[in-house]
């Protein structure tokens, strides 16, 4: 019986010390990892929640970005973090359920916890003004006239990495992948014609196409875009193999990162993700808010698309070169 209570009393002081941490947390600076350069439309969507983050909780949050091996440096450097909630990662589908098919070593859901959806958004298609296209038929044919043509994305293993390998194997054209260090970089080679195409969030693209340096030609969703109704999917615009779901970006936590902090966290990135001034900011990037803010849901989530996208590896062969 002694024993028993003495059990009780230990049991009782964790719950005790665990509650006293959820309440004081938290009570110092924070750190995002982005696993993209500044600039991107993550990188823009993880500064602009951890500054509404920020002020909402008045501790400082910045943003680190981790860049390097289709986001597995990041995803990693996240997941060796300590777990005490003060290391977050932001990571789209590209981490959570590409980049597992090509690194096996790493599994999102063993080194990291999902905390709540960020939102979903799509990747659009485009091309360089010098090209002469102004269609996803026109492309295709260009590359059948021009074997090898180049194409670039922000770095093997990425979502716009595997997104042209799919749309070069579904067209059955042959076209030489260049990777960069980021979309970023990958969209100034379309604008000074290193490339032919890249796909990349709309952030990148829009000033660009303004200034007539490059064209949208599609975009990568099962349906249109509300920002861009008049922009056909790639599916409608002459692949109708291509039928890609918009890319879903989530908090994310390392793995052993107490229960009672992920749910504070969860309550604090909801706040501040569903704040307007963040989500006026996120609809310019084609962000759009997530229809459940649940762990459960982010969870079901990554391994959903982690089955998904592993077909998807699969059939474009996106990891053979």
């Amino acid at each position: 019986m002694r024993k028993s209570l003495i059990v009780l009393a230990a049991l009782l002081a964790v719950a005790g010390a665990q509650q006293v941490q959820a309440q004081a947390f938290p009570n110092r600076p924070m750190r995002m990892i982005a696993t993209v350069p500044p600039g991107s439309a993550p990188d823009v969507v993880a500064r602009t929640v951890a500054q509404r983050l920020s002020a909402n909780t008045g501790v400082p949050v910045t943003v680190d970005n981790r860049t390097g091996a289709g986001g597995l440096i990041g995803a990693n450097t996240a997941g060796s973090a300590a777990p005490d909630g003060y290391t977050l990662l932001l990571a789209d589908t590209g981490i959570f359920a590409i980049l597992p098919h090509e690194h096996s070593s790493f599994d999102p859901l063993k080194s990291l916890i999902p905390v709540t959806s960020a939102g979903t958004t799509p990747l659009f298609l485009a091309v360089g003004a010098g090209l002469n296209v102004s269609s996803v038929t026109e492309l295709i044919a260009a590359a059948k006239a021009k074997p090898g043509m180049a194409y670039g994305s922000g770095g093997t293993g990425g979502a716009a990495h595997l997104f042209m390998e799919l749309f070069r194997s579904l067209s059955g054209t042959d076209m030489t992948h260049v990777p960069y260090k980021g979309v970023a970089p990958a969209v100034a080679a379309v604008v000074a014609g290193e490339v032919v195409a890249v796909f990349s969030g709309l952030n990148l693209l829009v000033p660009q196409e303004k200034a007539g340096k490059l064209r949208i030609i599609a975009v990568a969703s099962q349906t249109r875009t509300g920002l861009m109704p008049a922009l056909p999917t790639v599916a409608e615009a002459g692949l109708p193999g291509f039928n890609i779901k918009t890319l879903t970006l989530g908090f994310f936590v390392p793995a052993g990162t107490p229960q009672d902090i992920v749910t504070k966290l969860r309550t604090d990135l909801t706040t501040a993700v569903k704040a307007p001034d963040v989500r006026q900011r996120l609809n310019t990037l084609a962000v759009e808010e997530p229809t459940d803010f649940s762990q459960e849901y982010l969870t079901e989530i990554v391994r959903s698309e982690l089955v998904q996208y592993g077909r998807l590896v699969k059939a474009a062969n996106a990891f053979a070169k």
